[in-house]
């Protein structure tokens, strides 16, 4: 089975990209026969990871919201108090960290649509 290398400008790591991604629907070799089919089928990807990140960023603000609405409303040595805490630190590095992500992928996007043009 044939591999190559590959460097993935999102999460800026090197991935072993094989024949087997034919088998998945990929075109032969893993490669688009020209830039703009391999730019609008990336394209067509990340709106489906935008639209995740979109659902993640809510879910996670309405754990924010809920986790500190536990904290205010129950005495702190309370069970319902430290479920409250740990929902706001969780959620609030969750969405953090989903930010940074977010942003690596619409820079993505910028460049794929710079190749395009």
């Amino acid at each position: 089975m044939a591999a190559y290398h590959c460097w993935d400008p999102v999460s800026r790591s090197r991935w072993i990209h094989s024949i087997a991604y034919t088998r998945s629907g990929w075109p032969a070799g893993g490669r688009f026969p020209n830039t703009l089919q391999t730019v609008a089928a990336k394209t067509q990807r990340m709106a489906k990871v935008q639209e995740t990140f979109r659902i993640a960023k809510e879910v996670e603000i309405a754990l924010i919201i809920f986790g500190l609405a536990l904290v205010v409303v129950f005495p702190t040595p309370s069970i319902p108090a430290a479920i409250g805490l740990g929902l706001l630190l969780e959620a609030s590095i969750a969405f953090v960290f989903d930010t940074f992500a977010h942003h690596c992928a619409m820079e993505y996007i910028r460049w794929l649509q710079s190749i395009a043009s």
